[in-house]
């Protein structure tokens, strides 16, 4: 899973869990010690670091500036807790106040659980636009060569002004940091340019029946096949020419991805699903796949 609401949620749990963990431990010692003067700063303390939470914190504000009424209302029942704790903690009830500043904290911690991290929801969509970006411009070239070497009239393949337009659409986007709205715009330009290299490879490799007289049969077939392909990458990056080095990352991140295919592959046949199995092994053969064509070859 990406880097979103669930990873944020748990991130500011074991933040507060902490915060709160810290704060105990301090108010035991205190008590133990006897230590009234002590006791109070300690609360004083933490009284400070929910004030700067619930009204100076950019998450706090967000939640404010949102639409999400349950944020909202949490976030309003903390400042209430906050409010009592302070107003205990002026009067000398030193309990009471400490027990209305957990509650008050336990709230503000389930309001920004509530709150997608939409800076870093919208970072990993760069992140994916750039290699979006990336294979489009690998896939025009590869048709491009395609087209030359077949002698197949290119404009026939593709409308480059349309893709061209799709992409100068995305960019607009992205230059406005709105990636996913970009994204969007480049599935629809790389569906293009890799149909058109399907077109165009049409009839370049011959298809053989295999018939194989169990599941486990097909299986090592296809994981043996796995491994070639895979030794037939090391060897494409060892020898890459010059040109060819800027796809070098995007072909390493697509050999890693067929790895983890092959290991979730590796770990249903152990279960025992090999139905499952083969559906996985199928896709890293795909993802390998890519990688090679990627780098020059035609499979």
């Amino acid at each position: 899973m990406s880097y979103s609401r669930h990873a944020h949620r748990g991130l500011w749990c074991i933040l507060c869990g902490l915060m709160l963990i810290a704060l105990a431990g301090q108010d035991a010692s205190a008590a133990a010690d006897g230590d009234g003067s002590r006791e109070r700063r300690v609360l004083e303390s933490k009284l400070r670091m929910l004030e700067q939470i619930l009204y100076h914190s950019k998450r706090a504000r967000r939640i404010e500036a949102g639409g999400n009424r349950r944020a909202i209302a949490l976030l309003e029942d903390a400042k209430n807790a906050y409010q009592q704790a302070r107003t205990l903690f002026d009067s000398g009830d030193l309990e009471p106040a400490r027990q209305a500043s957990r509650v008050s904290l336990d709230n503000v911690t389930r309001a920004f659980a509530l709150i997608v991290d939409t800076q870093g929801l919208n970072a990993q969509a760069r992140e994916r636009y750039r290699e979006s970006l990336e294979n489009i411009r690998v896939y025009e070239k590869a048709l491009s060569d395609t087209a030359r070497r077949k002698g197949l009239p290119l404009d026939k393949l593709l409308d480059q002004a349309r893709v061209e337009a799709l992409l100068h659409e995305a960019q607009g986007h992205a230059e406005k940091g709105d990636y996913t709205a970009a994204l969007r715009i480049l599935s629809r330009a790389s569906a293009r340019v890799e149909s058109a290299l399907s077109r165009a490879r049409a009839r370049e490799t011959v298809t053989y029946a295999l018939e194989f007289k169990t599941p486990a049969d097909e299986y090592r077939y296809e994981y043996d096949r796995n491994r070639s392909y895979v030794s037939l990458a090391q060897v494409l990056l060892n020898t890459a020419p010059a040109e060819m080095r800027r796809r070098i990352p995007l072909i390493k991140r697509l050999i890693a991805k067929s790895e983890q295919q092959v290991a979730r592959a590796e770990k249903l046949k152990q279960a025992g699903d090999m139905a499952q199995a083969l559906v996985a092994i199928e896709q890293a053969n795909k993802t390998i796949v890519q990688a090679l064509r990627m780098g020059g070859l035609a499979l």
